[in-house]
């Protein structure tokens, strides 16, 4: 018992004998003393483990001043702690009062209650009774029967939004262990051609990744590393204005942010026995969020063909026919990972990187042959073209991003700094033999070709959106960007020519020829 509590209850004693001859207001004042303590204990009734977060109530019927009817007014109240202890202090010795405790999922809990002070009682029973314990105090779990209820927790395959279109790609099976070249082939609204040319509307649009600009081609984004992707035929202020007339196609990678540990893990092979693989990870604990994910794709592609020309102007008339044969070979890989810090419920700070690897090697076989026709005379060429050609590509990149969240649902302040650079190096080796009528080589040409080169961006930016009303919404912001391209060209060519005769073979000439092209660095 603390020294005010001691103190006021040897006042309390030494004028109890004098509280009839008071009059009523005082009677009154010295009733309103808040020096009482209730405290206690909630456990479940089953397992007699502590609750925690159970609200704690303590009522008192009182005089309404207005209606003059009594209503039920509350006096204090607290949430139950990790132990299940409820601790409620300052409340007035007199009267009668109702305990009262709610918890979901538990059946509400009533009890009358009061520090029963009486005028016959002694310093020490008084005292005990200032502070009363209330024990534990059982709570009965509320069990409701529900029917049957069906959650379905993914997303539509299709959203049509206000300023997008959106397309989910997250569990797509077509998508699995492709490209995003190829997985785009089934949006509609997009257009990929066999050579991998994307265009909306009849016009080449601009790509994004994660509504950002990208060093990154279609067929270096494996598609299983594909959440959504958001067609943007008219372009807001917080995207590029260099979207053209014909938009912004916008790939949003996936991040995960569900709580604890999980992740997933997956793994494919071709027909030919190329083998796709992928795994994410994701970790969330308090104010932290990792995530990472990667992919590992291989690729093995067979073609042949033949086409035939006739040349039916000019002279002599002539017709081509053409015969070409071509086997690929190649991987990519796709890493990606970051950390968001969750600074409170609507604020949040993002930094992630990734790092892109791949590497194309194709070879080609072309046979042509010309040949005159409708003359009486005949002239043939024939020349077989043999290319082995190697492509290999770099991206890396980085980003850290702020985020704010309002009240308001759709108003949200975000800031970001990204930089991406990508660097690549083709080079590729050509022979061609040229051959008379009686197959025999007259001369042979070699040529070596090299192209390499990089493109840097830095882009950093602030927008701010908020819903004015159903059908309209406030965008704005600031946008600083800067690209940075570089390419160098380098060719050379080594031709040999060769006379055929009956008695010995000669060669005459051999040239060597070599050019250079350098495209200076623009911003």
């Amino acid at each position: 018992m603390s020294i005010k509590h001691t103190t006021a209850l040897l006042f309390l004693i030494i004028t109890n004998q004098l509280f009839a001859q008071m009059p009523m207001g005082a009677r009154m004042q010295n009733r309103n003393m808040n020096i009482g303590r209730f405290y206690g204990k909630v456990i479940d009734a089953k397992t007699n483990k502590p609750v925690e977060f159970a609200a704690v109530q303590i009522t008192q019927t009182k005089k309404d001043s207005v209606s003059g009817e009594n209503k039920e007014a509350l006096i204090t109240g607290m949430l139950t702690g990790g132990n299940g202890d409820f601790n409620l202090t300052e409340l007035p010795l007199m009267g009668k009062f109702t305990l009262k405790i709610v918890l979901m999922g538990y059946k509400p809990y009533s009890q009358a209650i009061s520090f029963n002070l009486n005028q016959g009682q002694g310093m020490q029973q008084m005292m005990n009774a200032v502070d009363k314990d209330l024990g534990n105090i059982k709570l009965e779990p509320d069990a409701i029967a529900l029917g049957t209820v069906n959650i379905d927790g993914s997303a539509p395959a299709y959203e049509l939004k206000l300023d997008k279109k959106v397309y989910n790609f997250e569990k797509n099976p077509v998508a699995t262990g492709t490209t995003a070249e190829d997985a785009l082939k089934n949006a509609p609204s997009v257009n990929v051609d066999i050579d991998g040319n994307l265009t909306m509307r009849n016009a080449a649009p601009q790509v994004f990744v994660d509504g950002r600009p990208t060093t990154l081609s279609l067929d270096q984004i494996p598609a299983d590393a594909i959440q959504e992707v958001e067609v943007i035929t008219n372009p807001s202020a917080k995207y590029d204005a260099s979207g053209g007339g014909s938009g912004i196609l916008n790939i949003v990678l996936k991040k995960n942010r569900k709580i604890g540990y999980n992740g997933n893990v997956r793994a494919g092979v071709d027909s030919r026995g190329r083998i796709n693989s992928g795994i994410d990870l994701n970790a969330r604990e308090g104010k932290f969020n990792v995530f990472a994910s990667g992919n590992l794709n291989q690729r093995k592609s067979k073609g042949a063909g033949i086409t035939e020309r006739d040349y039916l102007t000019g002279s002599p008339l002539t017709t081509v026919t053409q015969n070409s044969k071509s086997l690929t070979n190649g991987f990519f890989g796709f890493v990606r990972g970051g950390i968001d810090y969750f600074i409170d419920n609507r604020n949040t700070i993002t930094l992630s990187a990734s790092y892109n690897r791949g590497q194309f090697k194709p070879e080609d076989n072309l046979m042509t042959r010309t040949d005159t026709i409708y003359e009486s005379f005949i002239n043939s060429s024939l020349y077989d073209r043999q290319s082995l050609t190697e492509r290999n590509f770099f991206n890396k990149g980085g980003s850290f991003s702020y985020k704010r969240l309002f009240p308001k649902e759709g108003k949200e302040l975000t800031a970001d700094a990204n930089y991406m650079t990508s660097d690549f190096k083709t080079e590729g080796n050509y022979h061609t033999d040229y051959l008379n009528t009686g197959n025999e080589v007259v001369s042979t040409s070699d040529e070596l070709q090299t192209n390499e080169g990089g493109n840097d961006f830095i882009t950093s930016q602030i927008d701010f959106v908020n819903p004015l009303k159903e059908n309209w919404k406030l965008e704005t912001g600031a946008r600083v960007a800067m690209r940075l391209y570089e390419t160098l060209v380098e060719t050379i060519c080594l031709i040999k020519i060769r006379v055929l005769t009956k008695s010995r073979l000669k060669q005459l000439t051999a040239t060597l020829t070599q050019t250079r092209c350098m495209l200076p660095m623009q911003q």
